[in-house]
Formats: C-alpha cells, structure tokens, sequence
C-alpha cells in the first residue's frame, strides 16, 4: 500500500486594511489529482521522504478552510444506526459511537469552529500530516535544489504552482492546503 495527497488550492481576497477586514478562504475547485512522488512528500510533509528537510511541516488544519476542503477531511457524525461499524466512506458520515471512540483514541478530532467543538464533524482518521503552503513554499519544495525534479514528470505539481501563482499574481492571497493517507 502507498501514501496518497490530498490538495486544494484555496484563495481569498488580500485583507483590506483601510476597511479593517479579512475574507473567507475560497476553494479554487474539487480535490487536485496530485500524483505520489516521495521525495515531494517528505518535503511537504515528512512523509516517505529521505532527506529530513521540511518545508511547512506541522502546520496542520487550517481553522478557516474553504468548503470544499472542510467537506473533504471531515465526516458528518450521525445517530448510531446499528451498522457494522464501518463508515460510509462514499457519503463522508460515520455514527456517533464510532466518532467518539476515535476521538478517544486519539485517531481523530472533533471539528473546532472557535467556539469548542462542534459536535457533528471529525476528522477522517485514515488522514494525516495535515497542513498547508504558499506557492513561495511550493516552489522552494520543487525547485529549491532539495530533490531532482523535472517539470515534465510531475507537470501536476508544475501546473498546481503555475494555478496558485496566478491566482496570487491577481491580487489574492492563495495556499494550497493538504494531508495524506494511509
């Protein structure tokens, strides 16, 4: 068995000082098809790589995640229904003896608004290493001379720079927020 990413590119307006505000984080689109590549793991994340360099590391989840990515790392906890046990991978739901028990466990968390836990949502437990980077740090984990890498055999990660740079470039703070699983 391998390790797999998950990436979404996220966005928002850049803060506007004068008006004293800040704007919610945006999901770019559906989960990137970001293909395995070790070496760019263990730099992201520590994850199967070789050389112990890190580049944003343990930052974990962000409290403001977009939607999509919100709805992508956690599982809505229902009622106990009496099932086996296993969740319902396809619908993102698991029951609440199950949630608590992995939580307990230490294998996953109740989602956090700010305002304690809220009770309906954890974390997927098969996921791990949760964090995030700027394309500044994307392109340091690609191109910093830490690894051999080609823009043509992970033209995924090359074209993921190219997405966020742009969106960057029009006046947006952008970040591309990841996990893996086992």
């Amino acid at each position: 068995m391998g390790i797999d990413i998950h990436g979404f590119v996220e966005y928002r307006q850049k803060p506007d000082p004068k008006m004293n505000r800040s704007y919610a984080w945006q999901s770019y689109s559906a989960e990137l098809d970001l293909g395995r590549n070790y070496e760019i793991f263990g730099i992201l994340g520590q994850v199967r790589g070789g050389n112990n360099t890190s580049i944003c590391d343990g930052r974990g989840i962000p409290r403001d995640l977009g939607v999509y990515s919100k709805m992508a790392v956690h599982l809505k906890v229902v009622e106990d229904n009496g099932y086996d046990g296993s969740y319902e991978a396809e619908r993102r739901e698991v029951d609440r003896t199950d949630a608590e028990m992995w939580v307990s466990r230490g294998h996953s968390k109740w989602l956090d608004e700010g305002n304690g836990p809220v009770d309906k949502w954890v974390t997927d437990p098969d996921f791990h290493n949760h964090s995030w980077c700027t394309p500044h740090e994307l392109e340091q984990c690609l191109h910093g001379g830490f690894i051999e890498f080609s823009n043509m055999n992970n033209i995924d990660y090359s074209s993921t720079l190219f997405l966020m740079k742009y969106i960057e470039a029009m006046e947006n703070e952008v970040r591309l927020v990841y996990w893996f699983d086992s």
